[in-house]
Parts: structure tokens; sequence; C-alpha cells
């Protein structure tokens, strides 16, 4: 019976330590497997074909964000406090970098959750500036989670993660108290 080479690289190249906690692993890969499952933090690490351990990829999936304070902008003729929340997904791209600049999972939370909420203010201080009203906005979440992809997508990759996707599930616009 010949050995399929794809399944044996996968195999050999199986990671020993996760790349979200760091904890070992210690699951034995058997053929046909094509992910692991972290006995520590619970992630899920995709074996992919490859001569090292910086080959296995990393995906967590609809982790929450939200606003920790309103974010103020202009709507129409009235200045507005804006709260915002969702889900994002991240996938690990560059383990070495990850381990450097956030080290776990729950860094990584407080890391990813500062910079979405830092770049939505971004994204509605830049609608809120023109003639929409609090209706019009929440109309535009799906266009607004777009964009909140794409500009936080740069600062997430300088901490070795790949922004696979961000939703934003819900916004409360109320009456700026300024």
């Amino acid at each position: 019976m010949a050995i399929d080479q794809a399944a044996l690289e996968r195999v050999k190249s199986a990671p020993t330590q996760c790349p979200a906690c760091g904890g070992n692993i210690t699951t034995v890969v058997l053929r046909g497997m094509d992910s692991l499952k972290c006995e520590y933090c619970g992630m899920v690490i995709r074996l992919m074909d490859g001569p090292s351990t910086a080959s296995a990829a990393v995906d967590l999936n609809e982790l929450a964000w939200g606003t920790t304070m309103p974010v103020l902008v202009r709507l129409g003729m009235q200045n507005s406090s804006i709260t915002a929340y969702g889900k994002y997904s991240v996938a690990i791209s560059d383990s070495a970098v990850y381990q450097q600049k956030v080290g776990d999972a729950s860094a990584l939370q407080t890391h990813a959750r500062s910079v979405l909420a830092m770049r939505l203010a971004d994204i509605l201080g830049q609608i809120g500036l023109g003639a929409v009203t609090a209706d019009g906005l929440g109309a535009r979440t799906a266009e607004m989670a777009g964009k909140l992809q794409e500009s936080a997508a740069p600062d997430l990759a300088g901490m070795g993660l790949k922004l696979t996707r961000v939703t934003i599930e819900g916004l409360k616009v109320s009456p700026a108290n300024v």
C-alpha cells in the first residue's frame, strides 16, 4: 500500500504547541485528521501541508466586540451618541508575530476589540457627517461592517492575524448630552 505523501507531511508538520495559548499539543495526529483542538484553550488548529509548524492555522470564530464608550457623531442637525456591538472572526496567519505582539487568546480579544471599536468610531464620524438619520444609519450596518473589516484588517495583520469576518449586530443611537 502506497503512503500518501501529503498526509505524511501533514503529520510530520503538526504543531507541538498551540499558536494561540502556547499550551503543549499532546494529541496524536492520525491519517485523515485535518485539525486538532487545543485541550487548554479550545482553539481549533487546522493541519495544512508544509514543512514547519507555521503551516498550522488557528481560526477564532464568532468572537464578540463592542464599543466600551459611546461614539459621539453629528446625525443631521443633532449630536448623537452611538454604541455598537457585533461579532468578528480571525485566523492566526503568522504564529511568530502573534506570539510576540499578542501572546494569548485573552490578549487577542482585548487588542482586537480595541482596534474594531477605534476603527468603527472613524467610520461613524465619516458617515455621520452627512445628513443621515438614526434610522438611515441603522440600515447601513452591512456597509459599515464591510468598511470596518477593511479598515481594521491592516492593524490586525500587524499582530499576525487575518480578519476574516466582521458583523455589526446592533447599534444604539441616543441624543448626546453635550
